[in-house]
């Protein structure tokens, strides 16, 4: 690869989980729409909300994963009590250690829910599965627009990477009360590169090797998965795969 596309790629890697706005927002092919007050048009109703807790409610991630968008993406507010969004106990295909819920007692989450059509959320799948499950969380969610909800659809991945035998919740993710360690991505990335290889020196030459090399990719989520601890997620009921 050239070096302007090693930088891309590190960009990628590193930049997990990509900025957003804080508030509810629509995405076009070519503009973010800031919601703000405005008016939600349309049947509502005809969309599946998924609970967008980490990469999948950034501009950024959804452009690269639905593009061209055609029709304004919906991609609102929520909160969300006795949850937290940790890092997980894998490597994603491309180089970052990508995001997960468990339970929390007492947490309040600040975090997102999109708005997807059937076929919107079949191509998501595509990009989820089989790492990850896909289902029903059945926990109450206040969304914004939608109001109070007993349950929201979720993708989840069944393990999470630990620090002093805790979970470690994500930085970028706004929480009021965590119960556990807290670090940005770049931070725990390197953290988790030490602890698995134990030796750093070229940091970026270990991510490209990840990214290029699907038999690094396999070795180093075998010794990520080595370190990491079993999720159990209450009032989970799995969909996807069957």
């Amino acid at each position: 690869m050239n070096k302007k596309s090693n930088t891309e790629l590190l960009e990628r890697a590193k930049n997990y989980p990509y900025e957003r706005p804080k508030g509810s927002f629509l995405l076009e092919n070519d503009r973010i729409v800031e919601l703000k007050g405005r008016v939600l048009d349309g049947d509502l109703k005809k969309f599946i909300p998924v609970l967008a807790y980490g990469s999948n409610a950034s501009p950024e991630q959804l452009r690269r994963k639905l593009s061209p968008i055609k029709e304004p993406i919906a991609v609102l507010s929520a909160t969300i009590k006795n949850l937290d969004v940790i890092f997980s106990g894998q490597f994603s295909r491309y180089g970052c250690i990508p995001a997960t819920i468990t339970n929390s007692d007492g947490t309040m989450l600040y975090t997102h829910v999109v708005l997807l059509t059937k076929k919107q959320l079949s191509i998501i799948h595509k990009t989820e599965l089989p790492e990850y499950r896909y289902g029903e969380l059945k926990i109450p969610i206040i969304i914004d627009r939608l109001g109070f909800r007993e349950s929201i659809f979720a993708y989840v991945f069944d393990l999470g990477f630990e620090k002093h035998r805790k979970f470690i919740a994500f930085d970028e993710v706004y929480a009021e009360k965590r119960n556990f360690l807290t670090l940005k991505h770049k931070e725990c990335l390197s953290f988790v590169f030490d602890q698995i290889i134990g030796d750093i020196r070229d940091f970026d030459d270990l991510i490209i090797s990840i990214v290029n090399d699907r038999k690094k990719l396999d070795e180093y989520r075998s010794r990520i998965k080595k370190m990491s601890k079993k999720i159990i997620l209450k009032n989970f009921v799995q969909i996807l795969p069957k």
